[in-house]
């Protein structure tokens, strides 16, 4: 007799950070994960594109399929009107994570899954306690389950590197926005943090 999965949506930003998602297979063996892409905070379009096309390659990989929300910079900009000099990791942060997780719970309930979660705690400097804290409260608000993760301590952002070179997947050195492109933090800083995570 086969058993019918329950299908749980994740929302991803990138290809590396859809790579960990391999994580939740081994905690939840009896869900059917799909990919959800709601990026318009991504800045320019191009890097947009560069994002989505790597998070196809890693999905055909793992053999995981993708939704992708439609892109809009106008709505998301909007939303964060009076925190655009907010400083990285501050309230514009806290507002971008809480924009991903409600579009990602609101397709979940309209499109019959029970579950929902993200990946966005792969970055080592993502809070991954105020991101779990945001899904728990979203999932009270649209009556779905939050599965909360921290790939960071499952070494999910070790994993994120060793196999985006493997599948020679696109990294970017910001974390998306316009605010975030023009912060003091590059390519130097990204490779800093993947030492440091080579040591763990």
């Amino acid at each position: 007799m086969l058993t019918v999965k329950e299908r749980i949506l994740v929302d991803v930003c990138c290809g590396p950070c859809a790579i960990p998602i391999e994580e939740i297979y081994s905690l939840m063996p009896d869900f059917e994960v799909v990919l959800y892409v709601t990026n318009s905070n991504v800045h320019p379009f191009s890097e947009y594109v560069k994002r989505l096309g790597s998070i196809r390659q890693a999905a055909k990989y793992y053999k995981t399929n993708v939704v992708v929300d439609n892109y809009n910079p106008r709505e998301w900009l909007e939303i964060m009107k009076g925190m655009e000099f907010e400083p990285e990791g501050g309230k514009r942060c806290i507002a971008c994570y809480n924009y991903r997780l409600e579009k990602t719970a609101q397709y979940a309930t309209t499109h019959g899954f029970k579950y929902f979660s993200t990946t966005i705690t792969t970055g080592p400097s993502k809070d991954a306690k105020k991101i779990n804290q945001i899904g728990s409260e979203l999932a009270v608000k649209y009556k779905i389950t939050f599965l909360e993760l921290d790939l960071k301590k499952q070494g999910g952002f070790l994993k994120s590197i060793v196999m985006s070179k493997k599948l020679g997947l696109y990294r970017q050195n910001y974390c998306g926005c316009i605010f975030s492109m023009n912060a003091p933090r590059s390519e130097k800083r990204t490779r800093k943090l993947e030492k440091q995570a080579m040591m763990e």
